[in-house]
């Protein structure tokens, strides 16, 4: 489905659709999952917030990719600039790194589209596989 045309528009250096594709399909997978735990208290939203909210106390296993999804998907720029992990920490020299070796921080302007679609990539396969497993 979605990650193979990501896989598709990154092959052919399309960065925007592979952004577009990725922002679409984590919406999707917020909104299933947390449509899935809001029914279990006969409760419906299609707001990724309150989607979001409900799925990680529902999931706290995979709470904080969740969270990671939600930030993707809200930045309004077509170049998802900046995304960074909810929880980072400083470095020696003072840079932001981050709190998990699976998630970068972007701050090379020149590659952020090819980085911020591995990135987002990389969120979209974590909840793809619990989706897998879940639904």
């Amino acid at each position: 489905g979605a990650l193979r045309h990501v896989r598709a528009a990154c092959e052919a250096g399309d960065w925007l659709e592979a952004k577009r594709a990725l922002k679409w399909s984590l919406r999707r997978y917020l909104r299933v999952l947390g449509q899935s735990a809001l029914s279990a208290n006969n409760q419906y939203s299609r707001d990724l917030y309150y989607c979001c909210r409900a799925a990680c106390q529902a999931y706290p296993q995979i709470a904080e990719t969740l969270v990671h999804a939600l930030l993707i998907v809200v930045d309004a720029s077509p170049q998802m600039g900046n995304i960074t992990p909810a929880r980072r920490k400083r470095g020696s020299a003072g840079e932001a790194v981050d709190a998990e070796d699976s998630m970068e921080v972007l701050t090379d302007d020149a590659s952020s589209g090819r980085e911020t679609v591995r990135l987002a990539a990389r969120t979209a396969e974590r909840l793809a596989a619990f989706c897998g497993a879940f639904c």
